[in-house]
């Protein structure tokens, strides 16, 4: 299929482009999802969203381009072009070779995308398939097998059902119960909320299965729905895709096996302190239930995939239950033996998804290396693989080494589509040409959007330096625009971002919601760091953070920090300041009370933990404090009394922005309130956000919002005529004198 359809410019497009990435250039620059190769590998659909600040409005458009021939693809200075296909459609996916489905408004309508179609208009919606009768969260599709005729598929969607398993019942159930549920909750288990959502008791998100059959009238064709969705999952307590992120990559399905496999918390424990979750088999056609295939005390399971051929069954496996960041383990499962082997036991590094690649023999990884999101490819069905000489990774291929590698759609008859980012560039589309490993870029999104002619100064880079206990410690310089190292006239603050986690990284990708480009233009030197507890590194440098919070990832911030003072004679010393978010929100709470030096200036924490204790208390997620700091706190209080930065709330006395969300249950809002009250009441310069956002802020009004004042803070305090931060109110006063001054508090104090 060639499609020859011109594309106008993308609506991002500024005919002015900005000088530097600034706040605005970033919440508007275009938003692309995956590429999804169709099934003979012609062609690739790609949704790439977008915001309209002059309009405060969102709009997205799904796009196909084509895609070399894959036994004779070659690298061209001709990127392909972008033919857009629909506005505002959602769960885009081929259902034919030539035919893209997707819906909108919980309708499903198909669009034939073949060489006949002289002009392809975005928008007409297409041609009619169905009604869903309720909201599809995720979806995936089993094409034809071959020998089984054609014009038939399977859809497998996920969406919320009660006790019932109906969807039928569900806007009816809850526009009935709307009013009451908006005015009280009742519980009787944990957990009761989520990330950022109260959750409904009885209420789960299950799999369905959708025939559909294409009809031929003369020259005409059209796909219906055959039947009514079947409940996969009903008369069971299993929930998928796993809240709260879960999506299509929690299951799989294979018109070949006839099958859906699917992970699922482990229904026999309670979620809010165990992550145990088992994978499933379940026919696609809902004829038996669904058939366990892990068993024991094991962690969290993950990226279910079928081989081609529809005989073996792969996914990702932890071994503790509650640790939420242990290394994940390929696991092999043979369909007819039901035998299960462990590949990569010994391999350092933990994978975060996989897939087959065409010829079955061969599974394609991504995951972290050592601040790269990588490629590797694991030869499964070749003995020395299976043998126990090479299970720490020696028969490990690697495709792709730099960048960061989102997704991975292998095509049937060879080949690959890739999307990539990196640290300077939203996600492209590439053509991996299996035989060769030859990468074809295919797209270049910055081109026609706000992006295009940005200044983002020069290119960032790595460095290591030496951390706790002597262990090489690694993190990213990020040089501003107009930065010469050689230039000693030159003056610049040092910002020291600190990620979340702690089992985090900063990645060579890209990044809307802590975008290192953004700050450096800002003006800030600004350096990424990768303490004790960072992924990527090892499973020692991960673990190194448990029971360490404020021990060794402290000191590698610290170090990391008079690393770059000491190797760079134009980084200002008296202008450092640093911010985080979650964990990082914690290290900057920490840095409060131990900032004996005066060190930093400025500090902006992003929902951070106040006291350890308190958060256990009311976090949503028990497991994961109980792990991070050896127990729950009537067994382990010690654990957690050592790293609570409220105990040292009696040294705080640096200037800091705190940001709280209304709707953040992992670390709610208290937490912030806390630090802002105690930060007022001893008087430092503090300045407290309350945004109506979870644990991160992804409205793109609030974002831009969110950029503006960290900045501003950063830039106040690291100003070479930076304001005076002595305290205003050190003096401890009685309480009997506390009168209604308090009143007159507003939510800054400098």
């Amino acid at each position: 299929m060639r499609i020859s359809v011109l594309l106008p410019a993308l609506t991002l497009a500024a005919s002015v482009a900005a000088k530097t990435l600034d706040p605005l250039s970033l919440i508007q620059a275009p938003r692309p999802g995956v590429g999804i190769a169709s099934p003979t590998g012609h062609a690739a659909l790609w949704a790439i969203r977008s915001w309209n600040q002059s309009t405060l409005t969102r709009s997205s458009t799904l796009y196909a381009l084509h895609l070399p021939n894959h036994h004779d693809a070659e690298e061209s200075s001709e990127l392909e072009e972008l033919v857009p296909v629909v506005h505002n459609a959602t769960s885009a996916f081929w259902i034919s070779p030539e035919e893209a489905a997707y819906i909108i408004d919980d309708v499903m309508y198909v669009k034939n995308l073949s060489i006949s179609q002289q002009y392809i208009d975005p928008r007409d919606p297409g041609a009619r398939v169905g009604h869903l009768p309720a909201e599809v969260t995720s979806l995936r599709v089993a094409r034809t097998a071959k020998g089984q005729g054609e014009g038939t598929a399977t859809l497998v969607f996920s969406a919320e059902v009660y006790e019932d398993g109906s969807l039928n019942n569900v806007k009816a159930r809850d526009d009935a119960e709307a009013e009451e549920w908006s005015r009280v909750k009742s519980y009787e288990n944990v957990p009761i909320r989520h990330w950022n959502k109260w959750l409904k008791p009885g209420k789960r998100s299950q799999l369905f299965s959708l025939d559909l059959t294409r009809n031929k009238k003369g020259y005409e064709t059209s796909w219906l729905f055959a039947g009514e969705p079947k409940n996969l999952l009903n008369g069971t307590r299993l929930g998928a895709p796993v809240p709260p992120f879960g999506d299509e990559s929690d299951y799989a399905v294979s018109a070949e096996a006839g099958l859906v496999a699917f992970t699922a918390k482990d229904p026999a424990v309670n979620a809010a302190w165990h992550t145990r979750q088992h994978i499933y088999t379940v026919p696609l056609d809902g004829s038996e239930a669904p058939r366990q295939v892990t068993h024991g005390n094991i962690g969290a399971t993950s990226s279910p995939e079928f081989s081609p051929d529809g005989n073996h069954l792969a996914w990702l496996q932890m071994a503790r239950d509650g640790f939420e960041s242990d290394v994940r383990v390929v696991q092999l499962h043979n369909l007819e033996t039901k035998e299960t082997e462990q590949l990569l036991t010994q391999w350092d590094r933990s994978p975060s998804s996989l897939s087959f690649a065409p010829d079955g023999e061969n599974l394609y990884l991504v995951g972290e290396d050592r601040e790269q999101i990588k490629l590797w490819r694991l030869p499964v069905l070749d003995k020395r693989t299976q043998s126990e000489a090479s299970q720490n990774g020696s028969t490990l291929q690697t495709v792709i080494r730099a960048g960061g590698v989102g997704f991975i759609d292998t095509i049937p008859g060879g080949g690959a589509v890739i999307t990539k980012s990196s640290m300077r560039s939203p996600a492209d589309l590439f053509y991996l040409r299996e035989k060769s490993d030859k990468l074809i870029r295919l797209t270049d999104i910055t081109k026609n959007s706000l992006l295009h002619g940005l200044d983002l100064g020069p290119e960032p880079y790595r460095f290591n330096y030496t951390g706790a206990e002597g262990r090489t410690t690694y993190g990213w310089i990020i040089p501003p625009p107009g930065y010469d190292r050689y230039n000693k006239s030159q003056s610049w603050p040092l910002l020291t971002l600190i990620h979340g986690g702690p089992e985090g990284s900063w990645e060579n990708n890209w990044n809307v919601r802590w975008n290192p480009e953004t700050f450096a233009a800002a003006g800030f030197f600004t350096i990424a760091l990768d303490p004790a507890g960072s992924t990527g590194f090892g499973k020692k440098h991960q673990e190194d953070i448990l029971g360490s919070w404020g021990g060794r990832a402290f000191y590698d911030i610290r170090a990391g920090v008079h690393h770059i003072l000491q190797t760079f004679d134009n980084v200002d010393a008296e202008r450092v300041v640093a911010a985080g978010a979650s964990f990082g929100g914690y290290s900057i709470n920490w840095i409060q009370g131990h900032n004996e030096d005066g060190l930093f200036k400025g500090l902006v924490s992003h929902d951070g933990v106040f006291s350890t204790l308190a958060t256990f208390y009311s976090t949503d997620e028990l497991y994961f404090p109980e792990f991070e700091f050896g127990g729950v706190p009537w067994v382990a209080r010690e654990g957690y009394e050592r790293w609570n930065p409220e105990r040292f709330t009696g040294n705080w006395n640096t200037p800091q922005l705190t940001i709280a969300g209304r709707d953040d249950f992992r670390l709610p809002e208290s937490e912030g309130i806390s630090v802002f009250n105690t930060l007022q009441r001893r008087g430092v310069p503090s300045k407290l956000l309350v945004f109506q956002e979870g644990h991160w802020v992804v409205d793109e009004r609030n974002s831009l919002r969110w950029y503006t004042e960290v900045i501003d803070w950063l830039k106040k305090y690291s100003a070479e005529q930076a304001p005076e931060s002595e305290l205003l109110m050190a003096e401890t006063v009685d309480a009997s004198e506390v009168d209604d001054r308090a009143s007159g508090l507003l939510f800054q104090h400098q």
